[in-house]
């Protein structure tokens, strides 16, 4: 007889998850003679993986391959210009990296003016529970005008409000406390060296009239207003970019408790911030895809938009006009040109904006892009405005059931076999002529033949007295 079967649940597989985002204001490949890379940014995560990002400003090399920029943002022996920087915090909680900015012309301030020029920037970390943030960024050139960048400005002018805080502009002691307040003392203590009269004085002080046109503006313009009474030293009064790209991956938590972690990538020609009021981009591209970590699957639908025109005012969501995907426009085009055969058109896109998802969730992808083209059988591919991002995972297996082989019990002494029941016969007979049932029945037996020789021989003998008597 066999033992029952045992058995026991091992433990389930965890839920993997790899994200990653890339993205590109320009890329240029000629020839396999001159790789470029303008702009160019990356970022990564993913269970058991490490969390990089990469930011490039400028790469040029004079030999292209696999292992050269526009196709990695890595430095090699060919390159004559490599401005990125790469960050990669090892797997695992509170790691992190934040290499320094690499620069072809470092931030330069020139008065009320500061400029950069081909720069990368990248950082990358995990949080306590292992969670990645990382941000990848490559410009072209950045111009920024704000009273941050006049030497001194920060000392003299201090970091507090124009007037003081809005809600005190109309008060002589708000005044006080503002940067107007400290200008103007700055001004009259260089008037008093000299000899001069203060440009103030204790029976009528300018600061009030300024602050009182402040006062108004914020009553009847409240976005200008306010702006201009919490403006500091530090506000940045235009910042322009050429050329931007950004790729991030960022972790947040859903209704539900599960974690999230968003691939994020950007590109645009240009972007032109006013006062943190108004933020214009032209050419804008954005890319999404959010993974559930806690399941392994992409619960909501990748995103994917290529504009012509965003607007954003303050804080609130920016407002894009977006570009129809003009493929079949530029096909055409070269088609009644008879200049078909100059170019790839599987591989040629203008304002392209295509997504996939996969049915079981498991995977999905965004791009989008200004201008994919591939000349002359792949020997110039130019890329402009290209971002993209993928994302895959597996949601966790159900516990293995592993079960022992039965195990057979140790054999039994066989036991006596019953012999088959017959009438008249007993059931157990030990061998012996007198055991059981059996010696009454042959001494019966031998009665009866007894009996019936005994009968035989009478029988005969008065047989042959018969015969003899007739023979007389």
């Amino acid at each position: 007889m066999a033992i029952a079967a045992l058995s026991s649940s091992a433990g389930a597989a965890a839920p993997t998850y790899s994200v990653s985002a890339n993205g590109g204001f320009i890329s240029l490949s000629a020839l396999n003679l001159i790789g470029l890379t303008g702009a160019g940014s990356s970022s990564s995560a993913g269970s058991g993986a490490a969390t990089t990002a990469s930011g490039t400003g400028l790469c040029l090399t004079v030999s292209v391959s696999s292992s050269t920029c526009p196709n990695t943002t890595n430095a090699s022996s060919s390159d004559v210009i490599n401005t990125t920087a790469n960050a990669s915090a090892a797997s695992g909680p509170g790691t992190s990296s934040n290499p320094a900015a690499k620069c072809l012309i470092p931030p330069l301030s020139l008065v009320l003016v500061s400029l950069q020029a081909a720069c990368g920037t990248a950082s990358a970390s995990n949080d306590s529970n292992g969670m990645p943030t990382a941000t990848g960024e490559g410009n072209l050139a950045k111009l920024t005008v704000g009273l941050g960048a006049l030497p001194g400005a920060g000392s003299l002018l201090g970091n507090g409000a124009l007037c003081g805080s809005s809600s005190a502009l109309n008060s002589s002691t708000g005044a006080s406390t503002g940067l107007v307040s400290s200008l103007l003392g700055a001004v009259n203590s260089l008037l008093s060296v000299t000899g001069k009269s203060p440009l103030a004085n204790s029976a009528s002080s300018p600061l009030d009239s300024i602050c009182s046109i402040l006062s108004g503006l914020t009553s009847q313009l409240p976005l200008v207003g306010g702006l201009l009474s919490n403006a500091t030293a530090s506000t940045n009064l235009l910042t322009v970019n050429v050329g931007d790209s950004t790729s991030s991956e960022t972790t947040s938590t859903a209704a539900n408790g599960d974690t999230l972690v968003t691939s994020t990538a950007t590109t645009q020609g240009v972007e032109i911030n006013l006062l943190n009021l108004v933020d214009v981009k032209l050419l804008p591209n954005t890319v999404s895809v959010t993974m559930d970590t806690t399941t392994g699957l992409v619960n909501s639908a990748p995103t994917a938009v290529t504009g012509v025109l965003s607007i954003q005012a303050g804080s609130s969501a920016p407002s894009t006009i977006a570009l129809p995907d003009l493929s079949s426009v530029l096909s055409n085009l070269l088609n009644s040109l008879g200049l078909s055969g100059l170019i790839n058109p599987t591989l040629t896109t203008v304002a392209e904006s295509a997504t996939t998802w996969a049915p079981d969730h498991t995977s999905a992808s965004a791009e989008s892009a200004d201008l994919k083209l591939d000349l002359l059988d792949g020997l110039v591919v130019l890329n402009l405005g290209d971002a993209k991002v993928s994302a895959s995972g597996a949601a966790a297996e159900a516990p293995a059931i592993i079960t022992s082989p039965s195990v057979a019990a140790p054999a039994a002494a066989p036991a006596a076999t019953a012999a088959a029941v017959v009438p008249g016969v007993t059931t157990v007979h030990t061998g012996e002529f007198w055991a059981g049932s059996l010696a009454p029945i042959l001494a019966g037996g031998m009665v009866l033949a007894g009996a019936s020789l005994i009968a035989r021989r009478r029988i005969l003998s008065v047989a042959r007295s018969v015969l003899l008597r007739r023979h007389r």
